[in-house]
């Protein structure tokens, strides 16, 4: 059966626990994990995660929710704190002991890690995946279904042991020494074991490795561990390794050697090469140190049944070590008799087999030199007969060119060649013959002919050039592959024969013509018969051969030699004249990229030569020591720059040159002053400036005062890059950080200045401009970089202070629209922002105002800034619009008070106020907060007296909020007419309201109608203003019950005022019924001109109610 947790499946035949348990479980990690989320410290959180760790792994019941809490723990992996990251590869390392196949949830983690830049990080990842790759590969080779999924993971552990790999050359000492550990468990897991191999609990061979396996294959395996075997005893030998490297070198080797004992032999070997040939840059300390490392590790090896036949190279070394003879007894482990004799026996075996083996080597080794000697003789006649041929070609057609010269020849010739013609052309002839497509002339025709004839004669060995082929004639004719497999002492003696008889034939042809004379002797002196060439020639010569070897690429490879051919190269380069530089550097030019490793050989030799490891070159001798290096340098450089655009591999060459030169020169550093100018290159030229003040600390100072000054360059393309470039050194690597923020500070203060001084326009590169204001792009080149660094230090922000109140009005407005993006980031719990609103010097107001709305503008303001602006306002800062951002949270009261400086501000301001009280701008609904209602906030504006707002401005108000028609509804707007007709006096206002809102929403006539008879109650003919509106209401409704219900005096002067109402009224009082007559009085009736006809008149109309519709729907 199974229990169903929301979440997570657990077999209840896999553990004993509860539904219960697991929850209480899942309960405490789950408060831990949020704890974790939230944590600022890095110590809170290693200690969250070491407490998550020690739950999911040693509770029991908790092994159950590690799959729905691995993922938010991995994600503490990027943060920024290494020792935080280091927890959370222990956290790893743990889970794959305990759980491996959790390996798919974090070997992704566990490689981003691995690419980290801090060297403790890079350790401790090296650390755990020794124990994962061991766990991995139990894990494979025991499970019975291996999933797609777990070769996806070995696979990417793969490419972690290839990274390790790589990093045995890494330049910090212990990333080097922890991968020679990793490499070290890697041939352990990746080779088998024998009967003398040293046991230990867990352990794991090549020999449990099954051979059913699809994706891991036993012998693929063994093969790499023999590589990485041979990679760690030639790391072992290198002449520049460390102390540290060595002595963890040497126990990785010893484990081997114990492990693994068929490789002990070679371990040996490379100890007894290291006593005798200690690396020349230890120091007295550090040689004592290895000795005495290598003296235990030899005991150690001496201890192990296996070492029976090396004993005889390891006791002397241990004797020259200092180890007395009673130390190696000890060491030296008792066997009985038989297993004496076995280990002799055993040892004379393998010694057979080497030597056996040697001497195969040997004899494979003298046949395959016997070959390539047979075939350059072989190679070596062919050339002696072409050149014998060639020879005896040019005589010939010497010879015919003078003979067919004479007409009578020629005509003989043809003649008797025309019996020998076929009666039709050959087809072979019609194919093969080509006409000539020029004027020939006669001389011309002549040598083709004479070329044609001299052919067939040499193939036919006729002709006078005969006798080359006769004279020169090699001694010994080519043989074949075959024949050169005969005995080599029969070849031997046939070549000597023909030493013999080929040096005794010369010899008789020398002395056949010359006369017997007396010899005497006579000492040879080269000078006397010899003359020196001219210096041309020599040059001539020099920069043949230079090119012959240049040309000789292929051989020189194929030979073994490819190496010491580069070496030659270079020490010409670096030391011969400058033609042969020239020629070396045209050579590496025409292929750059495939002879880039040479050009860097080169540049290592003039670098040597700098230093005086070595004899002084060439160009030194008339120049400074560093004149060669740098030109070379530079040289390649600019030849790389200028090829173009269409070169594709430029940029990788020019960071390669740069990043790996041994020496960057100030002539380098202009080069790429100029690359990061290009249009093309710059985003590659101010990467290297980046990387380059990393990797160079002592030309850092240098290399960044040239990334600042891109960083207020003219271009807004360079500038960005430039200043992305200056954030990677500040912020993550934090080189020169006060040199930066000087420089930053140094821009800025110069916007004080009411003019761009000289020093402005020569750190902006514009000292031969005429400038005599400020731009905008001046302004931005000065403020960006710094505005960039103020979210990472806002210790700078009360910096900005002095120079926005002293600066222009132009520096100000760029200022104010640009410190958006930097305030953001500080947020509205930044401290020095509220120091800022605290003091708010004078001349800073606008600028305090354009912060405190930049802070409101995307979030919801803390408690504490809204005190701090509050606060503001009313000591220092009596300007009503640094509280349009906090108005939602400024109490009713307050709001109602300050209303009417509100209404004074430009009507963009106001209208935004009215926006944010009513709640149709966005932070108003998100906040959820909403001081005073609508009506609240129309009534309260009716409310204001005219001595404190112009009526105007309040008409305009009130206009703005009755345009917000989903807010003010026919029932909100019955509630504010009705709240406006209780209140005493009546507001001046009143009525054009009331007509807004009939004009807004029609179906409000009756209830205005009666609200306009609750207003003859309050007498609204005591304010002119009102009484005019009531009248006008009436006509636009046409209320006649309302009119006939005023006094007569009142009555008088509506009509006096709307004319237009006394027909209506007629007609009113024409059609009222008893009852309504009633309530009208005679006065009324006489002023409407009806007297008693109109009681006497017949009803038709039907009567109307002044009672209906009291309040609006809804009310």
């Amino acid at each position: 059966m199974a229990s169903i947790i929301p979440g997570l499946l657990i077999d209840e035949s896999e553990t004993p626990f509860s539904q219960e348990d697991v929850v209480r479980a899942r309960t405490s990690i789950m408060e831990n994990l949020n704890q974790l989320l939230t944590a600022s410290s890095p110590s809170t959180k290693i200690e969250l995660v070491t407490k998550i760790q020690e739950q999911v792994l040693k509770w029991a019941p908790a092994m159950r929710v590690l799959e729905e809490v691995i993922d938010d723990v991995l994600a503490l992996s990027l943060d920024q704190n290494q020792d935080v990251k280091k927890s959370i590869i222990n956290f790893i390392e743990e889970v794959c002991k305990q759980r491996i196949r959790m390996l798919p949830k974090v070997i992704k983690c566990l490689t981003m890690l691995l690419r980290e830049e801090s060297a403790m990080v890079i350790k401790r990842v090296m650390q755990a995946c020794g124990t994962i790759y061991k766990a991995t590969l139990q894990w494979m080779c025991t499970s019975e279904d291996v999933t797609e999924e777990m070769n996806e993971c070995w696979d990417q552990l793969c490419f972690i042991k290839l990274q390790i790999l790589d990093m045995i050359d890494h330049e910090n000492d212990g990333i080097r020494t922890n991968a020679i550990k990793f490499l070290e468990i890697v041939v352990l897991l990746q080779t088998h074991s024998d009967d003398d191999s040293m046991k230990r609990e867990n352990d794991f061979s090549l020999d449990d490795v099954p051979l059913t396996l699809a994706h891991i294959r036993r012998r693929k395996l063994e093969e790499e561990a023999v590589n990485i075997f041979d990679l760690l005893l030639k790391f072992h030998g290198a002449s520049h390794i460390s102390s540290v490297n060595l002595i963890a070198c040497t126990g990785t080797l010893c484990t081997i050697a114990k492990m693994r004992p068929k490789l002990m032999g070679q371990v040996v070997e490379a100890l007894k090469l290291l006593h005798s040939n200690l690396p020349p840059t230890l120091t007295n300390s550090q040689v004592a140190s290895v000795r005495k490392n290598l003296k235990m590790q030899f005991v150690n090896l001496l201890k192990q049944p296996a070492s029976y036949e090396w004993r005889s190279m390891i006791v002397p070394i241990l004797s020259d070590l200092g180890a007395s003879q009673n130390e190696i007894n000890r060491a030296i482990p008792k066997m009985s008799q038989s297993e004496l004799l076995k280990r002799k026996q055993k040892a004379q075996e393998n010694e057979d087999i080497r030597k056996a083996k040697v001497a195969r080597l040997e004899l494979e080794e003298k046949e395959r030199t016997a070959q390539e000697l047979a075939i350059l003789k072989e190679m070596e006649d062919d050339e002696l007969i072409l050149e014998q041929e060639r020879k005896c070609e040019l005589i010939n057609e010497k010879f015919i060119a003078d003979a067919i010269k004479s007409i009578d020849v020629a005509s003989q010739l043809v003649i008797n060649s025309m019996i020998n013609l076929p009666d039709k052309i050959p087809a072979e002839f019609i194919k093969n013959y080509q006409p000539a497509t020029t004027v020939l002339s006669i001389q011309d025709q002549i040598n083709i002919i004479a070329k044609t004839f001299a052919s067939q004669l040499t193939e036919l060995k006729l002709g006078p050039g005969a006798k080359e082929l006769l004279e020169v004639k090699p001694l010994k004719s080519k043989t074949s592959l075959k024949e050169d497999k005969i005995s080599k002492e029969d070849d031997d003696e046939e070549y000597q024969k023909d030493e013999t008889t080929r040096k005794l034939r010369e010899t008789l042809a020398r002395v056949k013509h010359q006369p017997k004379m007396k010899q005497r002797i006579k000492t040879l002196k080269l000078h006397e018969i010899t003359k020196p060439l001219p210096k041309e020639l020599k040059h001539q010569f020099l920069n043949d051969a230079v090119r012959k070897i240049l040309n000789c690429e292929r051989q020189a490879v194929i030979g073994g030699a490819g190496f010491k051919r580069k070496k030659i190269i270079t020490v010409f380069a670096s030391t011969f004249m400058p033609s042969v530089r020239e020629i070396i550097m045209e050579y590496i030019m025409e292929n750059i990229v495939k002879r880039f490793d040479l050009a860097f050989m080169w540049l290592f030799e003039e670098y040597s030569l700098m230093q005086g490891f070595t004899r002084f070159s060439y160009v030194k001798s008339e120049h400074k020591h560093d004149y060669a290096y740098n030109r070379l340098l530079a040289e390649f450089i600019l030849k790389i720059f200028n090829r173009g655009t269409e070169f594709r591999e430029r940029e990788s060459l020019l960071k390669r040159l740069y990043l790996e030169a041994p020496l960057i020169s100030d002539e380098s550093i202009d080069i790429l002053t100029r690359i990061s100018e290009h249009d093309d290159l710059y985003e590659c030229g101010l990467v290297l400036l980046k990387d380059l003040l990393i990797r160079r600390p002592p030309k850092e100072e240098q290399l960044l005062m040239t990334l600042l000054k891109f960083a207020v360059h003219q271009k807004t393309s360079i500038r960005e890059k430039a200043i992305e470039n200056v954030m990677i050194v500040y912020n993550m690597h934090q080189i020169l950080v006060e040199n930066i923020e000087i420089f930053a500070i140094k821009l800025v203060k110069m916007l004080e200045k009411p003019t761009p001084t000289s020093d402005v326009l020569n750190i902006l590169s514009m000292q031969n401009e005429n400038v005599e204001a400020w731009t905008e792009d001046m302004i931005k080149s000065c403020l960006n970089l710094y505005l960039t660094i103020l979210p990472y230090n806002e210790m700078l922000l009360p910096g900005l202070v002095p120079v926005y109140v002293e600066s222009t009005s132009d520096v100000k407005r760029v200022i104010l629209r640009s410190i958006e993006v930097p305030i953001k980031k500080l947020g509205t719990d930044s401290k020095e922002i509220f120091k800022i609103l605290e003091t708010c010097a004078k001349g800073t107001e606008t600028l305090v105002t354009r912060i405190i709305y930049i802070l409101t503008e995307t979030q919801t303001p803390s408690l504490e800034m809204v005190e701090k602006v509050k606060n503001l306002y009313n000591t220092k800062l009596n300007d009503v619009r640094i509280l349009i951002p906090i108005i939602l949270h400024i109490p009713k009261k307050e709001i109602i008070a300050a209303l009417p400086k509100f209404l004074k501000l430009n009507p963009q301001l106001m209208k935004d106020v009215f926006l944010r009280l009513l709640g149709v701008k966005n932070d108003a609904l998100k906040s959820n907060l909403q001081p005073i209602t609508p009506t609240e906030l129309l009534v309260a504006l009716h409310a204001i007296d005219t001595s404190q707002a112009e009526l105007r401005l309040i008409v305009k108000a009130t206009s703005l909020c009755l345009a917000e028609k989903e807010v003010y509804t026919h029932e909100v707007l019955g509630v504010v007419m009705q709240q406006l007709v209780e209140m005493n006096p009546l507001p001046t206002l009143l009525m054009r309201t009331v007509i807004q809102s009939h004009t807004m929403y029609p179906r409000l006539s009756g209830f205005i109608t009666n609200l306009l008879q609750r207003l003859i109650v309050k007498q609204v003919w005591k304010n002119k203003l009102i009484w005019d509106g009531f009248v006008k209401c009436c006509q636009r409704l046409q209320c006649m019950g309302v009119l006939v219900q005023l006094p007569t005096a009142q009555l008088q002067d509506a009509l006096t005022i709307c004319p237009d109402l006394k027909n209506p009224l007629i007609e009113y009082a024409r059609e009222m019924n008893k009852h309504q007559m009633g309530h009208v009085t005679q006065n009324i009736l006489d002023i409407l001109g009806e007297g008693q006809s109109s009681t006497t008149g017949a009803i038709k109309s039907e009567p109307m109610d002044v009672d209906a519709d009291a309040a609006p729907p809804g009310i």
